[in-house]
């Protein structure tokens, strides 16, 4: 990796980010850089200058799959694999202009949701950030793509050569669910990026900025009527963050809607819906409390359940005027607003009144101080 600054004053002054050193190692810089067994930071030159390291990509989530990846012929992996967060050190209302270039050979394509520039690059804008560090997924190598408009998206749905995921299909589920979807999140992303691997890759979903990815034997339509690809879709249309415990609204409100998407398109029909609402009863009736930093299981199911019951209230006390729908729509626009105490404001404002008496009902560990 090679990071290069060029600035003709000293507008940048210091760039710093923690490294987990069996990934990342190899530092080296024109001068001003200090490298710790945690932190690297480098003191940018006045003039700029060039930082440089090597990453191992190579990661497994679990004992024998991958969450990143490269072979011979493919690389499959995030942004946030390459350059971890970083802090900075800048002349106030400084501004930068970030372009992104991979070295690969003559036969690879790179597939990513930034948009391409004409002499190779990448554009990456991460409004608010000083740093605009790339995220999201990549999909480098001898590749197979598929390229079409969707709802005003540029949708690309990417796989290795060969493998067996199933593009087209998924193409066509992403083509029937998207009135729906923009019913329910109008601003919808600009590109969104899909890509998919056969083992030893993870066998999951993962989401990231503007994209996401989904191991080629995940079904399109689970066994239980959700979607692991329309679950990972809702991740990126809200934006939503994980806070102060509160794992369990974006995942309950993530999988929810991978079944309503399917139920208001006309994919499943009332008597699969109900059933696949009675089967996360089931699965999250012994769950005392919803609160955690990772929701899934028999959690991630009783939150489908809250959510369910959420929205038939808004319906009800709104006389239809106001549904679940329109807590997406403000998460999308605030992903922070999951934090219990602002969840809570964030709903009565919602319906215009205090919910306090259904959250005693369904998910007390929200009032808890």
């Amino acid at each position: 990796m090679r990071v290069r600054v060029r600035q003709d004053a000293s507008l940048l002054r210091e760039l710093s980010f923690p490294i987990d050193p069996e990934r990342y190692f190899d530092f080296s810089a024109d001068e001003g850089l200090e490298v710790t067994d945690e932190r690297v930071t480098w003191f940018v030159p006045a003039s700029g200058g060039e930082l440089r390291y090597t990453v191992r990509i190579d990661h497994l989530r679990d004992p024998a799959r991958y969450d990143a990846r490269v072979t011979s012929r493919w690389a499959l992996f995030r942004g946030e694999d390459l350059f971890p967060p970083a802090r900075t050190r800048r002349l106030r209302e400084s501004e930068g202009r970030f372009t992104l270039r991979f070295r690969v050979p003559p036969e690879w394509e790179v597939l990513s949701a930034y948009p391409p520039r004409r002499d190779g690059g990448l554009t990456v804008r991460n409004p608010g950030r000083a740093f605009s560090q790339p995220q999201g997924w990549f999909l480098a190598g001898e590749v197979r793509t598929l390229r079409e408009d969707v709802a005003g998206m540029e949708v690309t749905v990417g796989s290795p050569e060969g493998d067996p995921f199933r593009d087209r299909d998924l193409m066509a589920l992403l083509r029937w669910i998207a009135p729906e979807l923009q019913a329910i999140v109008p601003e919808l992303p600009d590109r969104l990026l899909v890509v998919g691997a056969d083992d030893p890759m993870w066998r999951g979903g993962l989401s990231g900025p503007r994209s996401l990815y989904v191991h080629s034997d995940r079904p399109l339509l689970d066994k239980d009527w959700t979607s692991p690809v329309l679950h990972e879709l809702m991740h990126v249309v809200m934006r939503a963050r994980s806070r102060g415990g509160a794992d369990w609204i974006v995942e309950g409100l993530a999988e929810y809607y991978s079944l309503e998407l399917l139920r208001r398109s006309g994919t499943i029909g009332a008597a699969n819906h109900a059933s696949a609402i009675a089967n996360f009863e089931a699965r999250g009736r012994e769950v005392e409390s919803l609160a955690g930093d990772h929701s899934a299981g028999a959690t991630t199911a009783r939150a489908v359940v809250v959510f369910h019951e959420l929205d038939g209230v808004l319906r009800d006390a709104s006389q239809g005027r106001r549904s679940l729908d329109d807590l997406v729509r403000a998460l999308a626009e605030d992903p922070e607003a999951t934090h219990p105490e602002r969840f809570r404001v964030l709903v009565d404002s919602i319906l215009g009144a205090s919910m306090d008496s259904f959250w005693r009902r369904w998910a007390p560990s929200l009032l808890a101080p």
